[in-house]
């Protein structure tokens, strides 16, 4: 009795202390959120949904279970780009900790406060798997926005081209120096250099298109339904495109 009584003061001693000297301190670090990175936000909420609807397609859970989880990461996504995700100041944006904070968000948007339903949110998915995946989807995201952005900056270069066509200015720097050249193509020479860099963005996005989901935290697929990895594959390319 008096060693319940000692461990029950030391507990609520423990915990006190940690409220006043270090909760504060944790909150109020100048460090990474996971707020930082909506691009893996992203990649994590695509990845709930697709093993959802994979874990339905195996039976393993009932079809409103999985719309219900779908639909609160759909709620998630929205929430992030309007008034942003809870204050999570990690160390380590990726792994465990970016996982544990993204499935509070999703369990805070489920329709139904069942505990059944929070617990299938992570179904055959693993820590490494989710991780290495959520990564590749991150970048291959950025790389695709990047892109397309500077597809933009390119055509409108080149509209100023076409409309400093008749211009001739007094060339400079190396070769040009003191000769004429049209202001046009000096535009649609920077429009072409610009069109390179995204020709090396789409090649660089082919690379990042890894689905390691189903191969558990060992690479073996150990604890994960032996059709899941196929399954989720072919939802994982409608959340993502590849």
């Amino acid at each position: 009795m008096l060693i319940k009584k000692l461990e029950k003061k030391v507990n609520n001693h423990s915990s006190k202390f940690f409220t006043e000297h270090i909760e504060e301190k944790v909150v109020s670090l100048s460090c990474e959120k996971i707020t930082d990175f909506p691009e893996y936000l992203s990649a994590l909420l695509k990845i709930r949904k697709a093993a959802a609807a994979a874990n339905e397609k195996l039976h393993l859970i009932e079809h409103s279970v999985a719309q219900n989880i779908i639909n609160a990461c759909s709620r998630v996504e929205e929430n992030i780009r309007t008034n942003g995700l809870s204050h999570y100041p990690v160390l380590r944006f990726i792994g465990k900790p970016a996982h544990r904070a993204i499935d509070e968000e999703i369990a805070k948007h489920l329709e139904s406060a069942d505990p059944n339903t929070a617990k299938a949110i992570s179904i055959n998915q693993y820590t490494v798997d989710v991780t290495g995946t959520a990564e590749a989807a991150a970048v291959h995201m950025c790389l695709a926005n990047l892109a397309k952005a500077l597809k933009v900056v390119s055509a409108e270069i080149n509209k100023k081209g076409a409309e400093f066509s008749d211009v001739v200015k007094c060339g400079r720097l190396g070769l040009k120096d003191a000769l004429p050249v049209r202001m046009g193509d000096e535009f649609r020479m920077y429009a072409a250099a610009i069109d390179n860099i995204i020709q090396e963005l789409e090649e660089e996005k082919a690379y990042w298109t890894f689905n390691l989901l189903g191969l558990s935290d060992q690479g073996l697929g150990v604890g994960v339904h032996p059709e899941f990895k196929e399954t989720v594959a072919q939802f994982l390319e409608k959340e993502v495109g590849y």
